[in-house]
């Protein structure tokens, strides 16, 4: 039996205002061998009713299972998935129709491991695109190797996400990457390094074929947990130090860390989070505070910069610096 071009998979959880444009976007999709692998995670609403119009118009094969959340909903699909690429879609995202036919087309002509390509940044309430998230300064129409793209990411030029990538499938399943099913954030960041150190060959499109919505509910709008990210991190730093043949990344780990965890410290006043007593950012800052001495931050901005020796003179410093900030915000767009 023929294998698929894609297998395109698709967690399902509380998104019945969101599923069908979803899963329009897949129907309209120029690449028609495609195998749609639909992960019920124990959804209670009414999107898996709206999945199932659309099983006599697609192919789509549906995984019910308890509420796991996202990776493991994600880890399903990818156990059973027959495409040569995996491709990740969030069910409140849509894509534009050509997606998946340039991208495979692309891989395929030039022999490559993963395709990655740009978002539009989509709000919800307004029903407009805002702007366009880059994946990288890489420019189109060079195979990359790995470590080329992963020292633009870790300097903070890349998109830590899935699903504005597909990976051959392989990647995957022969060396046993799976997204970690202990974090709820930080997840993709984890899975997508250990893919990318497992390519050997990579490709860009300058295309935004994803829409990532912004929408009011989303977790990504809520108080992350900035200790996942941490675990994240630890994950992609664990594997790559085991691989010798890329030591020369190890000098970009500090700024990695400053980029994927330490930044989202800056938008919590340390002194207000010390009277709450909100144990999961005062841990992380008081990691911070132990190693940003010792720590080598590249691509820093200048408000960064004066943040980060500011920091390295004194936490007192640092922290005023911080408490500074949260009063100009109310009057002007500042942010670190």
């Amino acid at each position: 039996m023929k294998m698929p071009k894609v297998s395109v998979i698709v967690p399902v959880y509380g998104v019945e205002k969101y599923i069908r444009d979803c899963l329009e976007s897949l129907k309209k999709q120029t690449l028609k061998d495609i195998e749609i692998i639909i992960i019920n995670d124990g959804t209670k609403d009414n999107s898996m009713e709206i999945v199932k119009e659309y099983l006599s118009e697609m192919k789509i094969k549906i995984i019910n299972k308890i509420n796991g959340g996202l990776s493991s909903a994600r880890n399903a699909g990818i156990s059973i998935a027959t495409g040569e690429y995996i491709y990740n879609l969030d069910s409140d995202d849509f894509i534009e129709k050509e997606t998946l036919e340039k991208c495979y087309n692309y891989a395929i002509d030039n022999k490559l491991d993963v395709v990655i390509f740009n978002i539009n940044i989509y709000l919800d309430e307004k029903k407009i695109i805002s702007k366009i998230w880059k994946d990288t300064n890489l420019i189109e129409n060079k195979i990359y190797r790995n470590v080329d793209y992963l020292k633009e990411y870790f300097l903070g030029n890349g998109c830590p996400a899935i699903w504005n990538k597909i990976f051959k499938r392989e990647l995957y399943q022969k060396n046993r990457i799976f997204h970690p099913e202990t974090i709820s954030y930080g997840e993709d960041g984890a899975t997508m390094t250990r893919l990318i150190l497992e390519a050997k060959r990579i490709g860009v499109l300058k295309n935004t074929f994803y829409n990532y919505r912004i929408r009011k509910e989303s977790m990504m709008q809520k108080n992350i947990k900035i200790s996942d990210y941490l675990v994240s991190y630890k994950i992609t730093e664990e594997y790559l130090r085991k691989k010798i043949e890329f030591s020369e990344l190890n000098e970009y780990l500090d700024t990695y860390k400053f980029w994927y965890v330490y930044i989202y410290l800056f938008k919590k006043n340390y002194n207000k989070l010390s009277r709450e007593k909100d144990k999961d950012y005062l841990t992380i800052y008081r990691l911070f505070f132990s190693e940003i001495k010792r720590m080598k931050i590249y691509n820093r901005s200048l408000k960064q910069s004066i943040l980060i020796c500011s920091y390295k003179l004194h936490k007192k410093l640092g922290n005023f610096i911080i408490s500074l900030n949260t009063v100009l915000k109310k009057k002007d767009s500042l942010d670190f």
